[in-house]
């Protein structure tokens, strides 16, 4: 099929299997979990099924047990829509622990269903498949300026000329940065070439997560039109913490049902939480996918936030997708005026990234930089420009890439 594509997530995948007898893959709805779960089993059962959900409701025990007498993983699609299968599931690892048995698939965080995560403690390895990401779509290795930058001791001339690519590439590259702006990364979307036939799509998605979705994790008398009104409103927001007194005063919702409302909304992956750091303090929240995010505010982004939104989107991929390696994603802000719009912390170090629109940073990114690099100990800042720019040494710890060298 021409709109199949590799996923960076392949290999740690095919490991986990190897080690645990329950692996899960969760994420976005039409993220790409069902092409991978059949691709990875020739033994596939999805609880979209009406028939197979019945039948696994009403004996899960011969379920599973006539399941796995065909080959194995047994691949399960949605699996938290029965809940009563995970006792069964908990049982039947108990007796039989061969790695490899199961492969479900959720579009909700087992964690946000405690019956679920009673069941699963410990006996299930879970991985997140996130959208497409630019090198994924465009067939290229998994990048890891990320890991390169937070690892590396100082930065210089030499090493920061050695992230220039193949520039025969680079406007192939800048094309493909314009369309994921504009189209996302969910492969059942992204790759439609009407913009209607998106705008449509990305719709009835959103429609469905908090129709169907939404309501597993946070039963509410809220309507689906209120909640998809506050989605809006939270898209409007850009990279800031919420206003909930704005919020209650505009559609009626009182803090506490906001505070349970995020949590469902980022429970089935429509939204991450990346906290805010330096004089200030509270939770950002982000749209999983590109589009969502430009679909949902129905107005242009500012430049410097699109980009932010496009890092962070694609940047987390070479963190999740490589095995061990943990990482917290946070906004910087000082109440001098110091804005470092994303940054990653891990055990290797601590990297903030600054987009700039001009030729060169200016002197409020400079001053931002500054006062980051004061902040944190083994850090860098990158500066990235939002047009063509060879990656320039400015200093042991800071630096200036494009978004092409970054991403790719």
């Amino acid at each position: 099929m021409p709109h199949l594509r590799k996923r960076h997530l392949a290999p740690r995948l095919a490991t986990a299997l190897k080690h645990s007898p329950i692996v899960g893959l969760f994420g976005h709805r039409q993220v790409g979990k069902t092409t991978t779960l059949e691709a990875v089993s020739k033994n596939y059962l999805t609880f979209d099924s009406k028939h197979t959900r019945l039948e696994a409701s009403e004996d899960p025990e011969t379920f599973l047990a006539k399941s796995l007498m065909n080959s194995t993983p047994v691949a399960i699609d949605e699996c938290q829509l029965v809940p009563e299968v995970f006792p069964a599931l908990k049982e039947s690892v108990r007796k039989n622990k061969a790695p490899g048995s199961f492969l479900l698939s959720g579009s909700v965080r087992f964690t946000s269903r405690k019956a679920i995560q009673e069941s699963l403690t410990g006996r299930i390895l879970s991985l997140e498949l996130l959208p497409l990401t630019l090198s994924e779509i465009s067939g290229t290795p998994l990048p890891d300026f990320l890991i390169w930058a937070s690892t590396l001791a100082e930065i210089t001339e030499s090493r920061a000329r050695s992230r220039i690519g193949d520039r025969r590439s680079l406007p192939k590259k800048w094309r493909d940065i314009e369309s994921y702006l504009a189209r996302g990364g969910l492969p059942g979307i992204c790759f439609m070439r009407e913009p209607q036939a998106r705008k449509d799509a990305i719709a009835s998605l959103l429609r469905t997560i908090i129709e169907r979705d939404i309501p597993l994790v946070k039963r509410s008398l809220l309507s689906p039109t209120v909640l998809l009104e506050l989605a809006r409103l939270i898209s409007k927001n850009g990279w800031s913490p919420l206003n909930m007194q704005a919020i209650k005063s505009e559609i009626g919702i009182a803090h506490e049902t906001q505070k349970k409302i995020l949590y469902a909304m980022e429970s089935v992956f429509l939204l991450r939480t990346i906290l805010l750091e330096g004089d200030f303090k509270g939770p950002i929240h982000v749209f999983e996918d590109q589009l969502e995010q430009r679909f949902l505010r129905q107005a242009p982004e500012p430049e410097d936030e699109e980009a932010a939104g496009l890092l962070f989107r694609n940047l987390r991929a070479q963190y999740l997708y490589r095995t061990g390696m943990d990482f917290t994603p946070f906004v910087y802000r000082t109440r001098g005026g110091a804005d470092v719009p994303l940054a990653f912390r891990s055990e290797s170090g601590v990297v903030g990234f600054i987009p700039f629109l001009g030729a060169e940073p200016t002197l409020s990114n400079q001053r931002s930089a500054t006062s980051f690099l004061r902040r944190y100990d083994r850090s860098k800042v990158v500066f990235v420009s939002t047009h063509p720019h060879e990656p320039v040494c400015l200093d042991a710890r800071t630096m200036i890439a494009d978004l092409a060298t970054v991403l790719y």
